[in-house]
């Protein structure tokens, strides 16, 4: 049971990260549709590429919603689960410092911006985008998106 719980919770994370590449993608190609020369970028791919971001930013809030009903009903009853470590996704962090600087950035203290001590690290980038993710802050996570592709 256990075994299989573990392995629903992955498989959520996985088409979450699935998704977030997807939609990565969709606005790459917004993007070049945006850019082209043309006066009129074609309105009908635009939507449709939209609509699916959409649709793809809807699924992962379904599935963080399930991950984190999992994992809080684990950390309720863990008493019953001794095998399963609870999960939280900023307490993965091995490096303490490394978590510090990531609870000083997403309580605000610390801007996220050039001058930021781990702003060239693609791993903290990430830990950020999912703790916005987790927390369904979908506008920080688009402009932690655009703060990568500048970069």
């Amino acid at each position: 049971m256990n075994k299989i719980i573990q392995q629903l919770l992955s498989l959520l994370k996985e088409h979450v990260n699935q998704n977030n590449n997807e939609m990565q993608y969709n606005q790459d190609e917004i993007d070049k549709l945006l850019s082209e020369s043309s006066l009129n970028p074609r309105k009908k791919d635009l939507d449709s590429m939209y609509f699916l971001n959409r649709q793809l930013l809807n699924e992962n809030s379904d599935f963080v919603k399930m991950q984190l009903e999992l994992s809080e009903f684990f950390e309720k009853y863990k008493h019953l689960f001794p095998s399963i470590p609870a999960e939280n996704p900023i307490k993965k962090s091995s490096d303490s410092s490394s978590n510090k600087l990531l609870m000083l950035t997403v309580s605000g203290k610390l801007t996220f911006d050039s001058t930021h001590p781990k702003f060239d690290n693609p791993q903290f980038l990430d830990e950020l985008l999912k703790y916005y993710e987790t927390n369904e802050n979908y506008e920080m996570c688009d402009k932690l998106m655009k703060l990568r592709k500048l970069s």
